[in-house]
């Protein structure tokens, strides 16, 4: 199945008589049915949208759709062009929707209903979009609508706030969720609680990221009982989630006695225990543990050290990681990331099995 690809260069893109869109309009002209069309890494304004909408809308299927960091600037335009946009891709049998690291704010995320409802969305990205409050609970009811069946949610970066609930009513009934990555929203108290609670009903989960959130005592004990009703859980980031010592052992103890079957990767970072040797020792009881993160601890070094040797086989820091790399800042260094980054992206969605 053919592939519709503009080619990353962080350019602004007018028209889709530019340059660089030749073989991405040939695509979608000449094709009825797409596997993936991406135009992330560039920023495209009004003029292109009202170009290449007839034709997306000619389209009979397109299962991956990537749209992640393509407005920069233009606010005033980027709301008519996704109207367009969700007009020519609704009902095309997108499974795949990647609309990440755009400023959509709440008005965007309305203008993007019919394109999340009306599709059969199982893999859902809405990173870093501004969402706030109203957008979440806009997201929500975009999700609900049908329902969609969800394998993968990610939200994260999006000050979601006390809005936390209308996610914990959506993902109560994502039986199939596998995947939900929902790091620094601010989620706090009983939104936070009510959040993990309806985890309880996502026994499918493999990947689990709430860090940079506050997960209360309440919320704690719930997420271990999500722990031992998901089975096929692998990584599990709760780090700087403000959990203190006492709330901390407790953690360690219980999934010590868990033993979680699958979980490979546990990062704890900036969250404390009061006895680093007991959470060593409980964690040797995980039969796959194979990376440990539980950056900047106040235990001491010689503390550390024999913690080190608890668990050999695990990648594991324990200590502040230097953070005093060189950063590239160059134009060109950071055009490669992108190329990199997009690149890295196509070659994941090439392989991902869509039912």
């Amino acid at each position: 199945m053919a592939s519709a690809v503009v080619p990353v260069r962080q350019v602004k893109i007018d028209s889709i008589e530019h340059d660089l869109c030749k073989e991405f309009k040939t695509a979608i002209s000449e094709n009825e049915e797409l596997d993936l069309l991406c135009l992330a890494g560039n920023s495209y304004g009004l003029g292109f949208f009202k170009e290449a909408g007839p034709l997306l809308k000619k389209l009979k299927s397109v299962k991956k759709v990537v749209l992640s960091d393509i407005f920069v600037s233009r606010k005033e335009e980027i709301l008519p062009s996704l109207e367009i946009l969700s007009e020519s891709l609704a009902a095309k049998g997108v499974a795949y929707l990647d609309l990440s690291s755009n400023a959509l704010c709440p008005d965007g995320v309305a203008a993007v209903h019919e394109l999340v409802s009306s599709n059969p969305v199982s893999f859902l990205l809405f990173d870093h979009v501004a969402l706030s409050r109203e957008g979440s609970t806009s997201l929500c009811k975009s999700i609900d609508a049908k329902p969609l069946n969800l394998k993968t949610l990610r939200i994260c970066k999006n000050r979601i706030e006390d809005r936390a609930d209308d996610f914990a009513k959506t993902l109560a009934t994502q039986t199939e969720l596998e995947e939900l990555v929902i790091y620094q929203n601010h989620i706090k108290g009983e939104q936070m609680l009510h959040l993990v609670e309806s985890l309880l009903n996502c026994p499918k989960l493999k990947i689990l990221d709430l860090s940079d959130n506050y997960i209360p005592s309440e919320a704690l004990d719930v997420l271990l009982k999500v722990i031992s009703q998901a089975p096929e859980l692998e990584t599990l980031n709760i780090a700087d989630c403000f959990i203190k010592q006492k709330d901390g052992d407790r953690f360690f103890a219980k999934l010590g006695e868990l033993q979680p079957s699958n979980l490979k990767t546990l990062f704890f970072n900036y969250n404390d225990v009061s006895n680093l040797k007991k959470a060593a020792e409980a964690l040797k009881n995980l039969p796959k543990l194979a990376k440990l993160e539980f950056k900047h601890t106040d235990h001491e070094e010689d503390e550390i050290e024999e913690v080190k040797q608890i668990l050999p086989d695990v990648e594991a820091v324990w200590e502040s990681a230097d953070e005093d790399e060189d950063e590239e800042t160059d134009d060109k260094s950071r055009l490669q990331k992108e190329i990199d980054s997009v690149e890295g992206l196509l070659e994941q969605l090439a392989s991902l099995k869509i039912n």
